[in-house]
């Protein structure tokens, strides 16, 4: 089934076209997979997660990416925190998957903030002490941690090393 829906994408030349198909003909089938990603059986939890980085790498490649990730952000408008839940660790999936990618910085601050914004919305106990929530929310944030230390502490001590360098082939020079 998940290669027919890349077929599928692969037909349709219109970017608003192909979002179509995944948020009307085959959005069941996406939130099954995305309910997946809670499942206690590790395999099926690994598999949904593969699903979901395949899916992710072919919306990269159709620039649909920033629309993906509004279609996982849409999971965030659930009264069930299951949902809401699996929503938001396919969330910190597909960022996972565009890690090394350095144009995706503003989209995962926006994403972040919207999560956060909508949990502030959802104030009754139903969401404030579902572990799940939080325990996906703490997963959110480790990949946000790990862009971080990808992109900007590895620059940082580019930038440390290069510059210790060139002091020391200068010092050494003279």
């Amino acid at each position: 089934m998940f290669n027919k829906i890349l077929e599928v994408i692969n037909q349709t030349n219109n970017k608003a076209d192909k979002m179509n198909l995944l948020n009307v003909k085959y959005s069941n089938l996406i939130l099954e997979i995305i309910i997946l990603t809670k499942d206690l059986n590790r395999k099926v939890r690994n598999n949904a997660y593969e699903v979901i980085a395949n899916i992710t790498d072919k919306l990269w490649e159709e620039n649909l990416f920033e629309e993906w990730i509004y279609h996982l952000l849409s999971k965030l408008s659930s009264d069930n925190p299951f949902v809401v839940s699996s929503g938001i660790n396919s969330l910190a999936r597909a960022f996972w998957q565009k890690k090394d990618e350095t144009n995706i910085t503003n989209l995962l601050i926006q994403t972040y903030t919207l999560i956060n914004d909508k949990l502030n919305e959802k104030t009754d106990k139903f969401f404030n002490k579902n572990k799940e929530v939080i325990k996906s929310i703490f997963l959110f944030l480790r990949v946000i941690i790990a862009y971080i230390l990808v992109f900007h502490i590895f620059n940082l001590f580019s930038y440390i090393y290069i510059s210790f360098y060139n002091k020391l082939g200068i010092l050494i020079l003279n």
